[in-house]
């Protein structure tokens, strides 16, 4: 699951299934890129907070 935080420029990545980490990743990653094109914000931080989240 990817849910976009509150504020809009944090994404929230959670796994069921580890197989998926790539993709999620990689998804939430695109979003932020994408974001950051039209803005001028241009910094992606990414931090694990548990194993699952």
């Amino acid at each position: 699951m990817i849910r976009t935080v509150d504020d809009g420029l944090s994404y929230l990545v959670r796994l069921n299934d580890a197989s998926v980490l790539d993709v999620y990743l990689n998804s939430a990653v695109d979003s932020a890129r994408s974001f950051a094109a039209n803005t001028d914000l241009c910094e992606i931080l990414g931090t694990r907070h548990a194993d699952d989240t």
